[in-house]
């Protein structure tokens, strides 16, 4: 029986009111920081689409309601206002919710973008915590919060931010204990992610292709938990019934505004266009920066054209289907041998360390030069000290190729990859920084020995 004079709190109950407090002293540095970028330099702040998904939070703060509001530069002209129909209404509706409270949707933007860096470097230092210890999921927790790229997205009201939270919970999620809950949950996060960036579509058939890899090899893998077919089938059925639930609104309110059956938005064709144009092709031939950018910039004027040149209030799907079109054309054109140059081109892009040389100030190109290849390099000797969780691995590397696939196949930036390939690096290489951390530890303690 435990003693009634004995009122000291054990380490259960310490430990929820310090992460508390971390957290909320972390929320508050960035909305700090967000709210300024927001007033100060808005421009900065909805850099990465932000005055689209602003313009959704604005509709629903005042009429509960998803109009994507001025014509944007990848549309069909029009002479009204439309429900959304390009970009996944999650992000203006969780931001909207926020906005209806403040009755500001910049504001409301402010907060929500704080509230994702916070949970996201709260879930990367959970999913460290189980891979390497507590030192490893502080130190991914600090990389993911400090490192340049992710410093960036955590200022700017954009998809990136939200989308590396909900792959962050799929990892951790899947670091637990084998239980249908788990897929679940898994299912619920990959959903969310799609309700953000279409891209997360391919989780449905990658994930079902990992469980069949783990069910077939798990000899190979060294996986003891490795279910079963019977076992597989289900899990992965209560992964694609959590997913598919959670995902069919945003179909149903689709087929309702514009009888289609599109999860994913009308975004896709624009975007396989513009990466997929021979002037693209051209900027993948380019000897600089500067050059590679002139190139994308003409395909991306031939692309803006080609959408105003359509007929007046043309419905989404249907300036889909032209620019899909007008992209299989681009590649018939350029033929099959100069085709596959360029996707091999994108795929190298997708995943070298440093970024295109000559496209950025050289302070801006040696700081993200630097800090990705001290992460890909603590990445890679984090997959060694894990090299016996083989089952773990295969699941980054299937997160790898969902990205890597989807983006070399329709459109590139490095902004893109960064949750596919930055963000299980963070996980290694918080692992690699939290394992020499011990030793150095250990062989301090073992030199100076503590007297007690």
């Amino acid at each position: 029986m435990m003693s009634s004079g004995n009122t000291r709190p054990g380490p259960g109950r310490r430990i929820l009111p310090r992460t508390a407090v971390c957290l909320l002293l972390l929320f508050l540095a960035h909305l700090a920081a967000d709210w300024y970028m927001a007033e100060s330099r808005p421009g900065f702040f909805l850099h990465d689409d932000g005055n689209e998904y602003l313009a959704g939070v604005r509709s629903f703060m005042e009429n509960g309601t998803f109009m994507a509001g001025e014509e944007r530069y990848y549309e069909a002209p029009r002479s009204r206002d439309i429900p959304e129909a390009f970009r996944p209404p999650l992000m203006a509706f969780l931001a909207g919710l926020i906005a209806k409270l403040l009755r500001d949707p910049l504001a409301a933007a402010a907060v929500f973008t704080a509230l994702s860096a916070t949970f996201l470097a709260w879930a990367v230092f959970l999913a460290g915590k189980r891979l390497g210890g507590t030192w490893a999921g502080l130190i991914a927790a600090a990389i993911v919060t400090f490192h340049p790229l992710f410093l960036t997205f955590s200022l700017r009201f954009s998809s990136e931010c939200f989308f590396l939270l909900m792959l962050a919970v799929f990892i951790l999620a899947w670091t637990w204990t084998e239980s249908r809950p788990k897929y679940a949950v898994m299912g619920v996060a990959a959903a969310l992610a799609c309700g953000v960036r279409p891209t997360a579509l391919l989780l449905l058939p990658a994930f079902g292709v990992f469980q069949l890899i783990r069910c077939a090899c798990g000899g190979f893998l060294r996986d003891d938990a490795a279910p079963g077919v019977k076992k597989t089938l289900l899990n992965y059925a209560v992964y694609a019934a959590a997913f598919l639930l959670l995902l069919s609104p945003l179909c149903i309110r689709n087929h309702i505004n514009y009888g289609a059956w599109n999860p994913s938005g009308c975004l896709g064709g624009f975007n396989l266009f513009v990466g997929n144009n021979r002037d693209n092709a051209l900027a993948y031939r380019a000897s600089g920066g500067k050059e590679f950018l002139a190139h994308q910039n003409d395909g991306w004027d031939r692309a803006i054209a080609f959408a105003k040149a359509m007929p007046c209030d043309l419905p989404p799907p249907e300036q889909d289907r032209l620019f899909r079109e007008a992209a299989m054309e681009e590649i018939r054109s350029m033929g099959a041998g100069e085709f596959c140059r360029m996707s091999a081109a994108k795929a190298w892009h997708f995943v070298r360390p440093w970024p295109l040389h000559g496209a950025h100030p050289p302070a801006v190109f040696w700081l993200i030069a630097l800090s990705e290849l001290v992460l890909f390099a603590a990445g890679a000797a984090g997959i060694w000290i894990l090299r016996k969780e083989r089952t773990f691995l295969l699941l980054l590397l299937m997160i790898l190729c969902v990205g890597w696939s989807a983006h070399t196949f329709v459109h590139l930036q490095m902004r893109h990859r960064v949750p596919f390939l930055d963000l299980p690096l963070v996980l290694l290489a918080g692992v690699t920084f939290g394992r020499l951390l011990e030793r150095v530890r250990s062989r301090l303690e073992s030199r100076f020995p503590v007297r007690r």
